[in-house]
């Protein structure tokens, strides 16, 4: 799960190994399993130990500027460096696994490119037929 925060004054803290997310009175609680990224849009209030957690856990905390362009990215100090990853990157073009991967990748892609023709054929009724039309092509 990635959690967005994009609203102003949030606080991040942690309680128990859990997450707090905190707003006007209002709390919210996650486990670090279930997250897999941290965006932050809008300025708001991390504790340390939270940032801590989100590290020991692998969760990147990604701070956004105005436009959305990533201006900070905090990750943990177990990722290896960048050349280590290109390497690795390197081989696995080498191994069995790779096709199974780039067929995972184009049938979430197609899922995706379907999902987002329903939406449009349900929102505008105008190009509906369109759609329809091009979703039948299979």
């Amino acid at each position: 799960m990635n959690i967005i925060i994009d609203t102003y004054g949030v606080l991040l803290n942690i309680e128990n190994e859990m997450f707090i997310f905190s707003n006007n009175g209002e709390e919210r609680k996650l486990s670090p399993l279930k997250l897999t990224s941290i965006n932050i849009m809008k300025p708001c209030t991390i504790t340390s130990p939270a940032l801590i957690l989100a590290a020991e856990y692998e969760i990147p905390v990604l701070f956004y500027n105005d436009v959305g362009k990533v201006e900070a990215w905090i990750w943990s100090h177990k990722y290896q460096n960048i050349a280590d990853i290109r390497i690795k990157q390197a081989l696995f073009t080498l191994s069995k696994d790779k096709l199974n991967w780039i067929q995972t990748l184009i049938k979430l892609k197609l899922q995706g490119l379907e999902s987002n023709l329903a939406w449009i054929e349900n929102r505008f009724t105008k190009a509906s037929d369109e759609v329809k039309k091009s979703r039948k092509i299979k």
